[in-house]
Parts: structure tokens; sequence; C-alpha cells
């Protein structure tokens, strides 16, 4: 028995070896798997940071606030020995084109900036024992543009790893927030915001709006919003750099121009605030439409970065949201500026003061404008609060103001042109007192083409009956003779000169907080031409907008006419450096 049981043991032992010889013989390119190597795939793997991606495919979505961490890949042979980083070679997409020379920067000591947009990195793995074995992986790496350096305390953000992020506030008062932007001097920045219908608002105030600021805690933010007050049926554009108003432009001022209102107290609607900045000019547009440029003093030369602000009526917040937030730095910013003041169907650099029916006394052109239909209408209807024009470009701060001045045809009657400096004051007409700061009247007296002198105005205290009230009339002289600046006894200007006009504004500049503004008139086209300069200083008290040493109100300039004939052109503002 012993010896069939060893016999049979042989011929088992034999069969298996014969079995093996046969199996060789039949296909030598398979390889016997060995015991560590206890799983066989088709293809190569991969897997990320220890996980195998279902599909072969891994999404991740993250914003761009801070250095983006990738997960670690290993790559496997098909019976899972491990392979070097040789085996794979990576390809990097972004926005759909193919972008290489973007890497794939795995683990914590490797974290990297990715740009905003979808990024997907498609691995190709090559079996290192069969180089006809390939698999393919995907990462889709989505990248978010963070919203916010620093979100307000009451403010609430949703969706911000989607494509429709949502902003609203818990705050009854100046709720602010800054994006996510380093600062700079060209930036573009906008966002959408719900109307709020009066009657379902109960008549209630509340703002929106967007700023720039020199830092992220408020220290000195620049606040460009609109206010819907008086039970939702007018709305103003303030600015302001701290919590009360600075700066504030009824609707009357834009809609007289042809903005189309926006409908801020119509449920349903959805308004469109954008801000921007290009070296020392500020730009505010409203649905897509330009409405204000503007040098401010206080921010010249010193970088900024927008933000948002909601705002209440101290009682309750606003009740809409923000969204479709967006924005842009460098030179796509500049682009964009460029072409949305290019399209832009409202903005010039002026328009009307006053506007009455049919009555069409100037011709504006690009920087200008002349008033040179007034030989049109007879003198019952075209005196001086009647024929007016301003400028939408503003100025604030230590600034100046500089344009050309010359007359259309021959001025051979006697004639006034008025130059007013104006601020926002919640009045649409800058022939009137309201905001009126200080002027000059041209006095043109028919001997020449151009004015013979100027008057100088102040804002002055006027007694009527038993009621006092202020108005701008002509300054005095100590012996109570109007002060009048004699260009024509100067001897400097030819009877046709084409002069050149700056107007300098320094506020506090006086002994006792007043504004100082000094007048210089030269004359055009001489190599070495004489110069006329005059100084006047505004008559009101040190503003309550006042701070660190300079104005926060915004100023235009506005021009009317009696009697003259003129063309205004070449205008432009500049700031001086106040910190």
């Amino acid at each position: 028995m012993k010896k069939f049981r060893l016999l049979t043991l042989a011929i088992t032992v034999l069969m298996c070896m014969t079995s093996l010889v046969a199996c060789s013989g039949k296909d030598a390119d398979i390889v016997p798997v060995t015991p560590d190597e206890t799983k066989v795939t088709a293809l190569p793997t991969m897997t990320f940071d220890g996980e195998t991606p279902a599909n072969n495919t891994l999404v991740i979505t993250v914003t761009n606030k801070g250095q983006i961490v990738l997960p670690q890949y290993v790559a496997k042979t098909r019976f899972g020995k491990t392979m070097d980083e040789s085996a794979v070679s990576v390809t990097h997409l972004y926005d759909g084109a193919i972008d290489n020379s973007v890497t794939y920067n795995a683990g914590a000591n490797r974290r990297t900036y990715y740009a905003v947009g979808q990024h997907l990195f498609i691995f190709t793995v090559t079996d290192s024992d069969n180089s006809a074995l390939v698999n393919n992986y995907y990462v889709y790496l989505n990248v978010y543009q963070s919203l916010f350096k620093i979100l307000g305390d009451k403010d609430v953000l949703t969706g911000e790893l989607s494509d429709n992020p949502t902003l609203r506030t818990n705050d009854p008062g100046f709720a602010l927030s800054w994006f996510n932007m380093e600062r700079s001097e060209v930036y573009y920045a906008e966002a959408t915001f719900d109307s709020v219908d009066k009657e379902a608002n109960n008549g209630r105030d509340w703002g929106i709006g967007l700023l720039h600021a020199t830092d992220e805690d408020g220290s000195y933010s620049l606040k460009d919003y609109y206010r819907i007050y008086d039970w939702g049926n007018n709305w103003a554009h303030r600015f302001s750099r701290g919590w009360t108003v600075d700066s504030s432009f009824v609707k009357e001022f834009y809609t007289s121009q042809g903005l189309v209102d926006p409908g801020f107290n119509v449920g349903g609607n959805k308004i469109t605030i954008g801000i921007a900045r290009v070296g020392d000019v500020f730009y505010s547009f409203l649905n897509g439409q330009l409405t204000d440029k503007y040098v401010y003093a206080a921010l010249k030369d010193r970088k900024t970065a927008p933000g948002i602000c909601l705002i209440g009526n101290d009682s309750e917040a606003y009740p809409g949201n923000a969204t479709n937030i967006k924005f842009v730095s460098g030179n796509d910013a500049e682009t964009l500026i460029a072409k949305m003041c290019g399209e832009d169907n409202y903005y010039n650099d002026f328009g009307y003061a006053r506007v009455l029916d049919g009555y069409d006394a100037a011709t504006f052109t690009d920087g200008g404008f002349a008033f040179d239909k007034i030989g049109n209408y007879d003198s019952g209807v075209r005196n001086w609060w009647n024929c007016g024009v301003r400028t939408n470009t503003l100025f604030g701060g230590s600034s100046k103001v500089e344009f050309d001045l010359e007359t259309v045809g021959q001025q051979t009657s006697f004639g006034v042109l008025r130059i007013y400096i104006k601020k926002g004051v919640n009045n649409d007409d800058p022939t009137n007192a309201a905001g009126f700061y200080n002027g000059l009247q041209l006095i043109y007296h028919g001997n020449s083409n151009r004015p013979g002198g100027a008057n100088v105005e102040t804002l002055q205290p006027v007694t009527n009956g038993d009621e006092t009230y202020e108005e701008h009339s002509k300054e005095k002289n100590s012996d109570g003779t109007d002060r009048y600046e004699n260009f024509d006894a100067a001897g400097l200007f030819g009877e046709n000169a084409k002069l050149h006009v700056e107007i300098r504004m320094e506020p506090l500049a006086g002994e006792n907080g007043e504004t100082k503004f000094t007048y210089t008139f030269s004359e055009i086209g001489k190599e070495n031409p004489d110069t006329y300069t005059f100084f006047s200083y505004a008559t009101q008290a040190a503003s309550s907008a006042e701070s660190e040493g300079e104005y926060n109100e915004l100023f235009y300039v506005a021009f009317m006419t009696e009697n003259v004939q003129c063309r205004i052109s070449n205008f432009a503002v500049s700031a001086y450096k106040v910190y």
C-alpha cells in the first residue's frame, strides 16, 4: 500500500509539471502572478491621496483665496506594482485650451496659485511592463474667484463655490465688505442688486453701492452709492467718506440729460452698479452707463481696492441680495473701462444745467461745447439763468480745473459769461444759490472778442424785509464798490485772444479754514504768454465734511451766458496729493 501511495504522488507531480510546460509553450507573454500581487486589472491604475477616483475622474472645487493643495498621485501596473513618474505624462487644459505652462503640483509642500477658471489635467499612464497598456485619468480643478478679502460681520455669502454666489446682510446700518483684490490704481468692479418694491417695503429708506478703500478695516473708504428715500419715490447718487453724506446728486441731475431711471422702487428689477479707477480718475456706472467721472485728491497716489456696501435705514437691513459680483484689474480692467466708455450713449463731459422747451442754445462736441445759438432767441428768454451748461466731470479736494475759452463770431455788444464752482447738494439746478461756492462774471464790453475783466462772486448774506438768506453776489472792495479784475487795463491780451483758464481750489488754505480759489488767465498761441492771476476765498466756514486736511465733497463747474457766444474746449480736471 505504501508503494502505491508514493507512485500516485509521483504521477500527480509529473502531471502538474507537464501542465506547466504546456501552458508556457502556448503563451510566453503571460507573467505568473506572485503572491504579493493579489489584484490584476486590465490596465494600469492611479490613486490620488490613496483613493481611486470613480470613472477615472476626480473633480476638485475651490476658490483662489489661498494657495491650492492638489492630491498626490501614485501609478501602478496592471499587477499593482508601483511605477515611477516616468510612467505618467500630464496635459493641462485651461478653459478648454491646451496650456502646458501650468503644471500639476501635488502635496502640501507644493502649494500653488491657480487662475480662476476650469483646469483639466489629463494623466496618461503607461504600464511599465507592457507599453501597449495605457490608461487615462482626468482631474478637473474648478477655481472660483474668492469674492471677499473681508466679509462684513453681519453679511452672509452663499454659493461662493458656484456660478451664482449671493450676498445679503443683516446689518441695519452700513454693511461694508472688501473684495479679494490687491490694492492698485487700475480696476473695475460691479454687482447686481435687487430693487425693492416701495409698497412691500413700507416706504423704508435703503441704499446700495460700491466703495474705494485704502485698506480693509474701513478707516478710509470712499463710498459711491445710491440712496432711495422719500417712501421710495426719490433717489440720489451719493458719495461719502464717513458715515454722513458728503455729496449728493438727485436723480433729476441724470434723468434731465436722458439717463433712464433704473426703477429702484419697482419690485423685480435688477440694477447693476459699477465703479472703476484708472490712475487719478474714478468712474461710476449704472446699468452699464457711465454716469460720473471725477478726481479725488484724498486718494491721489494712494492705491485702493473696491468693495461693496449694503445700506439699511438704521432699523432694518437692506432686504435684497447682491449677485453677479465681478472685478478685474490691470490691463484687462483698462481695456474693459475703455470699451464701456466708448459704447456709452448717455455720458458727456458737459450737460445742460437748465433746458427750456424748444430752447437749444448750445452745441456739444467731444471735450467741449459752444454757446453758438443764442442769437436765435430774443432777449426775453436768453437771460443767463435760462442758458447754462454744467460739467459732469467732478473734482474733490485740492484740485485744478482748466479749459480753453474763445469767442464765437464777433462780440459787438455787452455780455456776461458766468463760471460758478458748485458742489453736489441734492439740487439739479446749478444756476441757483444751492451749493454755490465761488465764481466769476467775465465781462465782455463789446469792443473785443475776449473778456475785458472779471467780477468775483462769493456767497453773501442778503436781507429782504424780515428775512435774511445767503445769495451769491459780487465781492466788494473796502470802499463798497464791486471788486473788478481789469484785463483791459493790464494790457496783456490781444483783442481776439483765445484764453486758457485755470481754477485752482485749495481747501482749508484760508486763515479760518476757508477754501482758496486761484484764477489764472493766459493767452493761447504765444510762445511765452503773459498771465493774469487773482485770488478769492470762499466765505463759507470750514465744511462739515472736513477730514484730515482735505474736503470730501465733489464739485462741478457751471457755465451760464448772457449775450456771449463762446466756446469751451479741452476741459480737464486734476488732483493734488494731500497725503
